[in-house]
């Protein structure tokens, strides 16, 4: 039996886009906007980050001198974390699973990014009971280890959980630690998803 629902935030219940704040960097940076997309995201400083290896304000000072920016590091953050928009269809499901199931985020994300939505999704993570976090686990998905410590937020055995993430590599990770999962695309009927293995609102 199902007992726990365990959601990525990013591209499930709200979109990103990195390059809302790469493009609003550039007004003050050495470095084109492509270049800082793949200079901060895709190194070994995005992972450490969001694995809690260093802290929000390390990571702003290593990424104001990696791309040359100007600006003081309060901007540098007001753009770095501003990249959500709401996933409408997944968030309005979360009043009715939350009265049947366990809901847990189980999100790769960093201190920085997770105070922002924290705030301005609260409507939505307030059905939560518990809240899933790379950067406070220290270690990132599909790590075997991240899944762990979730169940132990889900307060569940692998069995009874049922994943939900934009990524493949994710869910397979998932499911190698014996969790059940769904990789979710835009347009996914989730719940259609979900009755398949079990949850219903029945």
């Amino acid at each position: 039996m199902i007992r726990a629902l365990l959601f990525d935030f990013g591209n499930v219940l709200g979109y990103f886009d990195h390059r809302r704040a790469t493009r609003r960097f550039a007004a003050r940076a050495a470095m084109s906007d492509g270049d800082m997309l793949r200079a901060i995201y895709d190194g070994s400083l995005e992972r450490d980050f969001e694995s809690g290896r260093i802290t929000g304000m390390e990571f702003l000072s290593q990424v104001r001198e990696l791309i040359g920016y100007s600006g003081p590091l309060d901007d540098l953050q007001s753009e770095f974390v501003d990249i959500f928009t709401p996933n409408t269809p997944i968030l309005e499901l979360l009043p009715s699973l939350a009265r049947r199931y366990r809901l847990v985020l189980a999100s790769n994300t960093n201190e920085l990014h997770a105070e922002h939505f924290c705030r301005t999704f609260d409507e939505h993570l307030r059905h939560f009971h518990a809240l899933g976090m790379s950067w406070k686990a220290g270690v990132r998905k599909p790590d075997a280890p991240f899944f762990e410590y979730c169940l132990g937020l889900a307060e569940c055995s692998p069995d009874e959980a049922v994943f939900v993430d934009d990524l493949p590599a994710n869910v397979a990770g998932a499911e190698s630690a014996g969790i059940r999962g769904i990789v979710y695309r835009p347009g996914t009927n989730l719940m259609l998803e979900l009755n398949r293995l079990g949850v219903n609102l029945a």
